[in-house]
């Protein structure tokens, strides 16, 4: 997986080699927006060009889904979970 992370538009592109390195970068964003109280923005990039912006920081995460060909986006929204956290998984 080669990934370009973008967490700030006025710094460089991350290059992002496995899942940890994601992780890391994700984990960092969200601290760093939470610190300053606002919401912030990581654009993932694919190597085919294809975008998922994740607007972290906040008590929800919000997704969105750019195709790198220029097709239109396609966007899913589940809502609140319906999962009761108080029962193990099946």
């Amino acid at each position: 997986m080669a990934l370009q992370v973008r967490i700030r538009e006025d710094a460089r592109p991350l290059t992002v080699e496995n899942d940890n390195q994601l992780d890391e970068v994700l984990r960092t964003a969200t601290e760093e927006a939470r610190k300053h109280g606002t919401l912030g923005a990581i654009l993932i990039e694919a190597v085919n060009g294809n975008v998922i912006t994740i607007v972290v920081g906040g008590d929800e995460t919000a997704l969105g889904f750019v195709y790198g060909n220029g097709d239109p986006p396609y966007y899913s929204s589940r809502g609140p979970s319906n999962e009761d956290r108080s029962s193990p998984a099946s």
